[in-house]
């Protein structure tokens, strides 16, 4: 039972953070007034993401309290 929790949170983050970069993605294409269209496909995904995101691996937590660190993302 702890393993399935385990395996769960972490396939949720992992969604999280390909649905992430799908809306990343998306982002760049929206550089593009042509394809404005695609900011409820792009919003929808963010905010998956946010909500798959249990533990804030992808999302740093926004509250200002001094015990949490700041998460630093790096891409490669």
């Amino acid at each position: 039972m702890v393993n399935q929790r385990k395996a769960n949170k972490l396939m949720k983050t992992a969604l999280s953070w390909i649905l992430y970069g799908i809306g990343h993605f998306i982002s760049f294409l929206m550089r593009w007034d042509w394809l404005s269209f695609l900011y409820p496909m792009y919003r929808k995904v963010m905010i998956l993401s946010s909500d798959l995101d249990p533990e804030g691996k992808v999302w740093k937590p926004n509250n200002k309290d001094k015990d949490v660190k700041p998460f630093k993302r790096e891409w490669f």
